[in-house]
């Protein structure tokens, strides 16, 4: 739905595809007029919707003065408020005289690519009205009313440069009702709260908040088609209304004619507010011609659950495997990938199926020069997309930021998430390729400040900031420290919040432990055909139902210390039997108070009742699909199929040909359809046509389809490894069609190798493992031995064809120093150390654990801590931190981890006992301090932090037992 046709011409910025009709006559207030249009003379002026149902009403002051009330069903929602905005060329809040009104009748289809649906229908009717002030000054105001709501912006018909020194604009909810919203911050990461509308302090309050004026129906108040012409504006609370307020001190400027963002309320009861599209209704259509190649998803993410993750390629691997385990389309590599390694990831990642999202910080890629330079470079790697982060300003300048970033991502078919962003305004329609925004208190704020989400903030979302847009909230946090919610609760907001790339934020071994949450977080889709809310109240519950093709899976989550029980109808269910699949608390304790998640299986029809007992904080998810024979399941189903790559690893050398052979078995107990067999070599390989089938329309139960590839490396390749992937595809039986095809992947490891030694890895915990590669020999060993012996011990190694490998320990101390080297044929590595330590003996005291106290003014910081978790901080110099263990009898390694951050202080004194260390933090940031070794006394020991001049980190303390 786009503004009037007499302003199309003028205004090119508000072009828009949309099928004119004409107006049906609108309702007049009572000093109104009848007809079609509203009357130049009148004084009031009412727009309904093409429904009957929601309605603007404008009025006109004695003074010239505009105020605007919004109805719903005849009761007034939104009291009158003010309407005008001010610009250096003319104050347009009073003085105001009517020239001419128009009317247009506003039916729209469009697609999006995410959203709450993928089809959309708008039916609006739009008034436009002509001002004209004291001095002979234009502006136009246009007033659109939909079923879910009403909007208006205003329309500067200014030649020349348009500046906006403030807006009148306000909407003014009754006194005695109820709102939820939370104060207002560049992030959007503020905790809601609930409260009368009388009873919310003055302030400044962000978007959107929602309002209760009647039992039944709600105002959701909002902004849509935002961008660089303007800024993000927010709301403060003055005068018993909520205004609306410009982020620029100097006003917005833009090229005349300037049409503002639209000023938005949807209204409704709460179904209407959570179904409501108005957002994407109002936002311009898209300005990517071809979407083919914007495919949502779901992504594997490591920096939640590690935040040093990203800087290891092997760590990434490991979430690329995950990703293919799962079915999931993408990984995203966080904050500190280096540009050495990303390339070889995206070949891995490719060869598995699996795309890569690359961070980036917003600055840097702030002009056009940086893009030019960095946006093509990832794009010839062959990432998917990337994440911009910390632009953390809602200022025209910031916006118009973004612009240029969306259309410098969508000419290059980069995918892009927002992170550290401003809310959503209907973006994901005009720029399809924008697949979600964080703009949330989403699960990153159990690491920074926990305080800040909770079960009544989750329950609270779905009908305010992720009513409006695509949000990335990053959920499912199994193992998060601080959290109240059942396992049942997080696995449900993977159904309850939408977002066209859904990030699944804990690590493979999380998840791991909750198979029946890997089961369904295969299944859930990021692409919705339909959304209904089923049950719910802001802040306690809320129950969605969201369709993807046939299937239907439903969310529901709940705040309080009570268990509770959730029922609804299945009314959204076409007519036949249905399999519904219920993933909801249990009722044992199974994973530390959080409960754990019991799956049942029945049949269900069209209008059933579903009654689903919660645990306190609890919540369930469940997927539906049409009940056929032989279906037991609505997800994916075992992966019973195997996949074989022969050999697994060989060594070879440059030009040599190595033959690789896949063997794809389908399952034992059912047939395996549409099978492809194919490799993938390096880049600049030679890859022969395949020595057997590759392709099987039906291969019976057990058989095997076999062949052979003849891979050979270019004579001028590096001495390294390399993959030779083999991959099979195939369709699954009884699962439901949107989850039949397969992929499987087996590698096939090819190292050509250096003369003599290479290829040493290390792992050190309780144990030490290595291994290594050596271009000849076959039999290798490892001599060592502990800190302080002066004779050397000797381990053999295991050789698989490929790699020699050995294990050194574990002791039965609980901390070994220990030297060590390696001996293949006639070479000898160089002495390396390594330091073992078995987890048992190991006591760590973190901030804010029993244990931990704290004197003088200590805050928490963003500044990550030893586990990825929040740390403390305080600026005064004096301000002390205790960790206290109670510790067995035994000599203790003491440590202190010092948080990384350039500004640290230079002196800081931890004292244990008698003995006193200093500490430089700025030098030590990002490891552990030592603070030498101590016997406890009286079964403790205790660790004291004096904060030096500047500002003194804390975070843990840690004690390994080494006699």
């Amino acid at each position: 739905m786009r503004p009037g046709a007499a302003l199309l011409t003028a205004l090119a910025a508000l072009l828009a595809l949309v099928l004119l009709v004409p107006a049906a006559p609108a309702p007049a207030a009572p000093a109104g007029p009848a007809g079609t249009g509203p009357s130049p003379a009148a004084g009031s002026w009412t727009v309904t919707a093409p429904g009957g149902r929601s309605a603007a009403t404008l009025e006109r002051l004695d003074d010239g003065a505009l105020r605007l009330s919004v109805s719903r069903d005849g009761r007034t929602v939104l009291r009158p408020a003010p309407v005008g905005i001010t610009a250096a060329h003319g104050d347009f809040t009073r003085g105001l005289t009517l020239r001419g009104t128009g009317s247009r009748r506003i039916a729209e289809r469009y697609d999006t690519v995410v959203g709450k649906r993928l089809h959309h229908r708008a039916d609006a009717v739009e008034h436009t009205f002509r001002f004209e002030n004291a001095d002979g000054g234009r502006m136009t105001l246009l007033v659109r009313a939909d079923d879910d709501g009403i909007a208006y912006r205003y329309v500067l018909p200014h030649e020349g440069p348009v500046t906006v020194t403030a807006e009148a604009s306000a909407f003014a909810p009754p006194p005695d009702a109820t709102a939820w919203l939370a104060p207002y911050g560049v992030t959007y990461a503020q905790r809601p709260f609930e409260a009368a509308v009388a009873g919310v302090p003055d302030g400044a309050y962000a978007y959107p908040p929602l309002f209760r004026t009647a039992p039944g129906t709600y105002a959701l108040v909002t902004e849509a088609d935002a961008d660089g012409r303007y800024g993000g504006t927010r709301l403060t609370r003055r005068d018993g209304a909520f205004a609306v307020t410009l982020p620029d001190a100097g006003g917005e400027t833009a090229p005349g004619p300037l049409a503002t963002p639209w000023r938005v309320a949807v209204v409704g009861d709460l179904a209407g507010i959570v179904e409501s599209d108005l957002v994407q209704d109002l936002a311009p259509p898209s300005r990517v011609a071809d979407t083919s190649w914007i495919e949502p998803g779901a992504a594997a993410w490591s920096w939640w659950s590690d935040s040093a993750s990203p800087h290891s390629l092997a760590a990434q691997k490991e979430y690329v495997d995950q990703a293919v385990r799962q079915g999931w389309e993408y990984v995203l590599v966080d904050e500190g990938w280096d540009a050495a390694w990303v390339p070889g990831l995206v070949a891995y990642a490719r060869a598995r199926g699996v795309g890569v999202w690359l961070w980036s910080r917003w600055n840097d890629l702030e002009t056009q020069e940086q893009r030019d330079a960095k946006l093509p470079l990832w794009k010839s790697w062959g990432i998917s997309g990337v994440k911009l982060d910390f632009m953390d300003s809602d200022s025209q300048e910031r916006l118009a930021w973004y612009d240029a970033v969306l259309a410098d991502t969508a000419r290059l078919r980069l995918l892009v998430n927002f992170h550290g962003a401003t809310l959503p305004r209907g973006i994901e329609r005009t720029w399809p390729h924008v697949l979600t925004v964080e703009a949330v208190a989403g699960a990153e704020l159990y690491k920074i400040d926990p305080k800040r989400i909770g079960p009544d903030v989750n329950a609270t979302y779905p009908f305010t900031r992720n009513a409006v847009g695509t949000m990335d909230y990053t959920p499912v946090t199994f193992s998060a420290a601080d959290r109240h919610t059942s396992d049942a609760h997080e696995l449900a907001l993977a159904v309850v919040y939408e977002s066209g790339v859904q990030h699944f934020a804990d690590s493979p071994e999380s998840y791991a432990r909750h198979p029946e949450a890997e089961d369904l977080l295969a299944s859930v889709p990021a692409v919705w055909d339909e959304t209904r809310l089923l049950d719910g109240e802001p802040g306690e519950r809320a129950v969605l139902a969201r369709r993807s093709g046939d299937a239907w899976y439903l969310g529901g989550i709940a705040a309080g210390n009570r268990a509770q029980t959730v029922d609804f109808r299945l009314g959204m269910l076409p007519p036949g039997r249905h399999l519904l699949e219920l993933f909801r608390d249990t009722d044992t304790d199974t994973d530390g108070g959080r409960g754990g998640i019991a799956v049942e299986r029945r049949t269900v029809a069209r209008g059933d009742r579903l009654a689903v007992p919660l645990a306190a904080d609890g919540g369930f998810a469940a997927r539906v699909c049409p009940a056929r024979t032989g279906r037991t399941t609505c997800g994916r189903g075992p992966t019973d199929a195997r996949l074989t790559a022969d050999p697994d690893g060989v060594l070879a050398a440059p030009g040599r040909t190595v033959p690789v052979t896949a063997g794809f078995t389908a399952p034992p107990d059912a047939p395996a359809r549409n099978v492809v067999l194919d490799a993938v070599a390096p880049d600049g390989w030679r890859l022969s046509a395949p020595d057997g089938p590759t392709r099987a329309r039906t291969l019976p139960p057990g058989r095997t389809l076999t062949a052979t590839w003849r891979a050979t490396p270019p004579s001028g390749a590096a001495l390294r490894s390399y993959e030779v992937v083999t991959r099979a595809r195939y369709d699954a039986v009884d699962v439901p069609r949107e989850h039949a095809r397969r992929l499987l992947v087996d590698p096939a490891e090819v190292v050509l190798p250096p003369p003599g030694l290479s290829h040493v890895e290390a792992d050190a915990g309780h144990a030490l493992t290595l291994s290594w590669i050596h271009a000849s020999a076959t039999s290798a060993y490892v001599e060592w031995r502990r800190e302080g012996d002066a004779e050397w011990s000797r381990t053999d190694a295991a050789f698989d064809g490929v790699r020699h490998r050995a294990t050194v320990g574990p002791f039965e101390e609980g901390l070994v120093d220990l030297e060590y080297r390696i001996v293949a044929g006639d070479d000898v590595s160089p002495a390396y150390t390594a330091r073992l330590v078995d987890p048992a003996a190991v006591t760590v005291v973190d901030d804010g654990a029993a244990g931990h106290t704290e004197n003088g003014r200590w805050l928490g910081s963003s500044v990550t801590g030893w586990d990825g978790g929040r740390t403390r901080y305080t600026g005064t110099a004096g301000d002390t931190a205790t960790w206290r263990a109670e510790l067995p009898d035994g000599l203790y390694e003491v440590a202190a981890y010092v948080p990384a951050h350039d500004n640290s202080t230079a002196a800081a004194s931890y004292a244990v006992g008698e003995r006193t260390t200093g500490v430089d933090q700025r030098a030590a940031g990002g490891t552990w301090a030592g603070l030498g070794r101590h016997r406890p006394d009286a079964g403790a020991l205790a660790v004291r932090l004096t904060a030096g001049p500047g500002f003194t980190r804390a975070d843990a303390v840690r004690f390994i037992r080494v006699d």
